[in-house]
């Protein structure tokens, strides 16, 4: 061992309070390093689970006034495996004892017994009925109205006025929203609904 080894040694030695404060420091970072790529593992694969189980759709594209014959020109795309159309009608909601205006979109979906893609996760409730103008309502909105299965609500849809029914809150990832970015969560949550009808009553409305 060479003069400057020991002189090393000697000083380490003298520093032990500030090597171990060093140590803990890297010590306590590579923890926080092993749990976020742990916490980030985990979330993506939650986030896989969750998109199989609800068959979220890899893309979307809008359309105004197509024929349903585009979908099948699409679902010929080579790597294309499913295609599924869908109906979007912007809306005024009115809820009892509320002036505010609330915008919505109702989005279609298909009966609960046939296969789909962005299946709804129910929270409440259930899937709506055909020819019942039964809507299904986003769990925000849901919550910040006080809404609950059962509740009425109104709608103007390519202007008349509707009164629908709710039968169910849901979740769903692709949730629309037409509220300021300047707004509060629960503000934009209270202003603006996703709303879900069958396809077969939102088009006939």
């Amino acid at each position: 061992m060479t003069a400057l080894h020991q002189k090393l040694w000697r000083d380490l030695a003298g520093m032990k309070g500030q090597g171990a404060a060093i140590a803990l420091v890297i010590g306590c970072g590579v923890s926080m390093f092993v749990m976020a790529v742990g916490t980030l593992r985990a979330l993506e694969r939650s986030q896989e689970t969750y998109y199989q189980r609800y068959r979220f759709a890899d893309a979307f594209v809008s359309l105004k006034r197509a024929p349903l014959s585009v979908a099948d020109r699409l679902a010929e795309i080579p790597g294309v495996a499913e295609v599924q159309p869908r109906i979007s009608v912007a809306v005024n909601l009115g809820i009892d004892g509320v002036a505010e205006p609330i915008v919505g979109q109702v989005v279609s979906v298909l009966p609960r017994d046939r296969a789909q893609l962005n299946r709804l996760h129910l929270r409440a409730g259930r899937y709506p009925e055909r020819g019942a103008g039964e809507v299904v309502v986003s769990a925000a909105f849901a919550e910040a109205r006080g809404i609950a299965p059962g509740s009425p609500v109104e709608a103007v849809m390519n202007g008349r006025r509707r009164e629908l029914s709710v039968v169910g809150v849901a979740c769903r990832r692709n949730l629309w929203s037409k509220s300021s970015p300047a707004r509060s969560c629960r503000t934009a949550a209270a202003l603006a609904s996703t709303l879900w009808m069958l396809r077969e009553d939102l088009a006939a409305a």
